[in-house]
């Protein structure tokens, strides 16, 4: 039987549909009662369908019709179908609307929840009153948050926020768990799982990666996932680690005491399970929690708000799954959220290494011939050639890049005082997320009236693992 609505969107989410499924969730509740009306406990029926073009099992029942006019209702006995399981009724309803095409061509248009409530009144049911209280529903149970786009026709504003990370105040980076991912929770989602799910992202995904600074220290997770609309969907991204007790493999995903999981919840939950499983110590893998920072906040501050824990990484077994299998955590976490992923053309690019081999120590300061031009958050800056390390605040260490990104703009989030090789600034750059000595900017040379163009383009000399070379020497 279907007698919540995560259960009804469990059987309805398996077959394609030209209705909203807030609209069908609406219907669910309002023909079947949630779950408990005669059709639904007898025939398996929960939206009322008539044995029309039917030749299967039948079950009369006495009904009220309204007579189209709004002032007079009919009881008549009618005829309905009796399927043999929640499924089958479920599959029934998500192709109603191809039955009669001409009949419902304004419904399977219609671009918004409104729209569609509308177009149903009057074909799909004879209640002169079904699109109020379609609409009534929809608004007293919260079931857009079901859709999979919005009224705008757009799918709905999603935030993921990589956990952990630089706090703002103090300019301290915390990597977050580590263990078998050496890079830690922050830098797993900020560098490898959230650039391997652009890959996969619906042509009208509406997401956005939150990888700056560090929310929990910060303390303004409503005003910021506000800050993107009021309907905003959130997921904090973390992964597990710990001592013994916390040593078994697995994940969960945790909402606050106050709610029961919903359909995000426990598609999250189950690409977790597909991937690295859920922990044991979480049976259904949920966990209600009263006592976390950001859950509370959300739950008071009116947040959609779920956070997950993808894997532990302190159990080999889970480490070196999140490490190898990137690719395959981003496309599940993709289809849990939008139910359907963009299958990447051509060949799809090697994740960056997941280790710290690539870390070295960087020169110590010296003062610089002339003074580099600063620049404030916000400013758009170019990354100079040769570029050889990214600035690790947490080690004071330099890191190669995976990549080439010397001649790429990218916009400043944060500036932060160093003394380091020839630098006494270093700015982190949006969209990779790393922080960039004032040395490797075009553009902070701009003013030197003694380099040319090309010049400011190059040095007489660069540093590789940490040894001073000059430019044209050959290394074997």
């Amino acid at each position: 039987m279907l007698k919540t609505y995560d259960a009804a969107y469990k059987s309805l989410s398996k077959y394609e549909s030209d209705f909203f499924m807030s609209i069908m969730l609406a219907q669910w509740a309002i023909e079947s009662d949630y779950g408990k009306s005669e059709l639904a406990t007898e025939a398996n029926n929960y939206t009322g369908h008539k044995t029309t073009g039917w030749t299967g099992a039948v079950y009369p029942k006495d009904t009220i019709e309204d007579d189209g006019k709004g002032n007079k209702y009919v009881a008549k006995q009618e005829l309905f179908r009796k399927y043999a399981s929640p499924d089958e009724w479920a599959k029934a309803h998500a192709s109603w609307l191809q039955r009669l095409p001409e009949t419902y061509a304004k419904a399977v248009s219609a671009k918004t929840v409104d729209e569609q409530a509308g177009a149903l009144q009057g074909t799909y049911a004879t209640d002169t009153d079904y699109k109020v209280k379609l609409l009534k529903k929809i608004k007293e149970d919260g079931l857009l948050k079901y859709d999979t786009k919005k009224e705008s026709g757009k799918m709905p504003k999603v935030l993921l926020i990589a956990g952990h990370g630089l706090n703002k105040k103090n300019g301290y980076f915390d990597p977050g768990a580590q263990g078998y991912v050496p890079k830690g929770e922050h830098r797993w989602y900020a560098e490898d799982v959230f650039p391997a799910m652009k890959k996969y992202l619906p042509a009208n995904a509406d997401i956005v990666f939150h990888t700056a600074y560090n929310v929990y220290s910060q303390q303004n997770l409503v005003s910021l996932a506000k800050s993107y609309g009021s309907d905003t969907i959130v997921i904090e991204c973390h992964f597990d680690s710990g001592g013994t007790a916390y040593s078994k493999p697995g994940g969960h995903v945790i909402i606050s005491s106050s709610f029961n999981p919903d359909a995000l919840d426990l598609s999250l939950r189950d690409a977790i399970k597909s991937t690295v499983g859920l922990h044991p110590s979480y049976a259904n893998g949920i966990s209600k929690r009263n006592n976390l920072q950001n859950v509370n906040m959300a739950a008071n501050g009116g947040v959609n708000y779920r956070l997950i824990e993808w894997g532990m990484s302190s159990d080999k077994s889970n480490g070196d799954y999140m490490v190898k299998n990137v690719d395959t955590i981003a496309k599940a976490f993709v289809k849990a959220i939008y139910g359907e992923v963009k299958e990447p053309s051509g060949n799809t690019p090697t994740p960056p290494k997941n280790d710290i081999s690539n870390d070295f120590d960087l020169p110590a300061y010296k003062e610089p011939t002339k003074d580099f031009k600063g620049f404030k958050e916000g400013d758009i800056v170019t990354i100079r050639k040769p570029h050889e390390a990214w600035y690790i605040p947490a080690t004071k260490q330099g890191r190669k890049p995976s990549k080439d990104y010397t001649g790429q703009k990218f916009k400043v989030t944060r500036v932060m005082d160093v003394k380091v090789g020839y630098s006494r600034k270093v700015y982190l750059l949006d969209g990779v997320v790393s922080w960039l000595l004032e040395q490797d900017v075009v553009e902070a040379r701009a003013d030197w009236d003694s380099e040319t163009k090309d010049q400011q383009e190059r040095l007489d000399y660069v540093y590789i693992d940490g040894v001073k070379r000059a430019i044209g020497d050959v290394i074997k």
